[in-house]
């Protein structure tokens, strides 16, 4: 696929390269002609430099194409290697993981304490997160309901898993996100704020309108005096400086917006929605078909022109010389309003765009990892489920019951099992696919207590921390389907006290209904009657002094411990 785009780029160069050529000699000829004029006046020369100037904008106009095309083709080379780092684990070494949505960590965990210790347990913002894996949102729209469904789950998706897998195996992946890198990451707006901007129209000045016609009917009579040579040609000056005053009038809360900004994004659509026609999106939605997208462009073209003039007006020459000669901010108000498309209108496109960003974001998943699509369940069970974020990731299988114990050796796998289903059922919740040959599950509340850490400007211990998470999790009295999941239980307290902690836990969290998977070095936890004991192993060599893990999870308890090996090999004790 990389050689047949790379072959369409060098053509598309050689065009371009031609394109150049031909421009370079018009203005070479333009300058030419406009000197031989000043030589010798001929008005032949005048006209051929007008001409080249025509032609020269003409050629800018028409061959806009290649160079768009050109972006288009770059965007899918880069998507390529995109899905190449993906499948080779080395997101960190390539280019366009650039975006990793931390701004929406800060902004979810002042949501919920619920939503502020999952962003502080699971990886879904920051540096190799799910958020950066996964993301081909652009839009100020799609990278916000990228990031909340990630963290609060969407049905809508979920309801997709089908069609969002089939997109994940089509070659049309890559296309569809090459039309959408080209809209706008700048947008320093609020999504609900940016679809309102776009949709502004200038307030009503009804007596400042009426204003106009006997302003309009004075700038006539003078200019007709004024060729009459009934007055001095001089008078002339008095409307167009009347006119520029009047226009001031009409300042309005539009002009405070970052019209350049939005313009650029509108246009940018503009390309997304042209690319996107070319693109058989109908099996995600009927109404992606070639009209809806026609229409979609007209409409955006209208609202380009609308915001392209919107930024020339902040242009001081622009509106000395429009101002002057008809009152144009006046007269432009009256168009905009008339032609401004309403909210809906600009909602359901942005809208839709944003859609396809979250579709071809999570068929990544079906693309580069080879996820399956979910199944609601009852309990959780999967088979070979693996992390995205751990290169060449060891996959596990396991059926969850009954609340499970989880014991082993340090560095077995406990805490990164714990994070794999944590990110599964937030997978799960968002768009039902998930990075294993199967899984079912119930759409699970989830909530997390694995990393832990003290405050020390708070004067909060890393024990009290943890009894917070957890405090949040026993005061859900919902009926929801809740899934606890708790790394080395209460650790930061002696063991006598832990243990009796975490026995109390397990019966409230039973009585309340919960799945719940909790690791522990604690072997008297093992006894507890109502759990199931799962453990992980470490392996050592025959002279024993080498350690290696297999990272499997097995039935039962752990029956060997590895801390004092650790310590040995390290140096610390003989």
């Amino acid at each position: 696929m990389k050689e047949k785009y790379t072959e369409a780029i060098n053509k598309n160069k050689q065009k371009i390269n031609i394109i150049t050529v031909i421009k370079i000699s018009i203005v070479v000829l333009f300058l030419v002609f406009i000197i031989t004029y000043f030589t010798n006046f001929n008005n032949l020369y005048l006209y051929l430099s007008l001409t080249c100037i025509i032609l020269f904008f003409v050629l800018l106009v028409s061959t806009n194409k290649y160079y768009l095309e050109k972006k288009y083709l770059d965007n899918i080379l880069l998507e390529i290697k995109k899905h190449e780092a993906r499948q080779n684990g080395n997101i960190a070494k390539e280019v366009g993981f650039f975006d990793k949505g931390n701004e929406y960590k800060r902004r979810f965990a002042k949501l919920s304490l619920r939503d502020k210790y999952l962003l502080e347990d699971i990886d879904i913002f920051g540096k190799n997160s799910l958020y950066e894996h996964l993301s081909s949102a652009k839009s100020v729209i799609g990278r916000y309901r990228f990031a909340d469904s990630l963290c609060h789950g969407s049905d809508e998706l979920f309801n997709k898993r089908k069609q969002i897998a089939e997109l994940g195996k089509s070659p049309d992946l890559v296309k569809l996100q090459a039309a959408l890198d080209f809209t706008n990451l700048a947008q320093d707006i609020d999504e609900e704020g940016y679809i309102l901007n776009l949709s502004q129209k200038f307030s009503k000045k009804t007596k400042l309108f009426l204003g106009l016609i006997p302003l309009f009917i004075f700038d006539i009579v003078i200019l007709i005096l004024g060729i009459l040579n009934i007055i001095s040609p001089y008078f002339i000056l008095v409307p167009i400086i009347i006119n520029i005053y009047y226009a001031t009038l009409f300042k309005d809360e539009i002009h405070l917006l970052n019209t350049t900004n939005l313009y650029n994004s509108i246009c940018q659509t503009q390309y997304v929605l042209a690319y996107l026609k070319r693109i058989d999106l109908k099996f995600l939605n009927e109404k992606y078909d070639e009209a809806y997208f026609s229409t979609s462009i007209r409409k955006f073209k209208r609202l380009a022109i609308l915001w392209q003039v919107l930024a020339y007006r902040n242009n001081l020459l622009f509106k000395i010389i429009f101002n002057g000669l008809c009152c144009f901010e006046a007269i432009y108000q009256i168009i905009f309003n008339k032609l401004q498309l309403n909210e809906e209108e600009i909602a359901d496109i942005i809208n839709e765009i944003a859609n396809l960003e979250l579709y071809a974001s999570y068929a990544n998943l079906c693309s580069d990892y080879y996820a399956s699509i979910g199944e609601i369940s009852d309990k959780l069970e999967f088979i070979d489920l693996s992390n995205i974020l751990i290169n060449e990731c060891v996959p596990n299988s396991f059926k969850l019951n009954v609340g499970t114990i989880i014991t082993g050796s340090n560095m077995s796998g406990k805490t990164t099992f714990l994070r794999t289903i944590g990110e599964a059922v937030l997978l799960f919740n968002a768009c039902g696919l998930v990075p294993a040959a199967m899984f079912k599950s119930p759409r699970f509340m989830l909530y997390t207590a694995l990393r832990i850490k003290d405050d020390l400007a708070m004067g909060v211990s890393s024990f009290y921390a943890e009894i917070e998470k957890i405090r949040e999790m026993v005061e859900d009295k919902s009926k929801t389907n809740k899934l606890a999941l708790i790394d080395e239980i209460f650790k930061g307290t002696n063991t006598l006290d832990r243990v009796y902690g975490a026995k109390m836990l397990i019966k409230k969290l039973e009585e309340m209904k919960y799945d719940f998977i909790i690791s522990t070095h604690d072997f008297e936890l093992c006894e507890v009657t109502s759990i199931v004991n799962y453990h992980f192993s470490e392996q050592y060599s025959q002279d024993y002094k080498e350690i290696s893990f297999d990272y499997k999870i097995k039935e039962g308890k752990s029956v060997s411990t590895n801390a004092i090996f650790l310590l040995k090999k390290s140096g610390i004790i003989d």
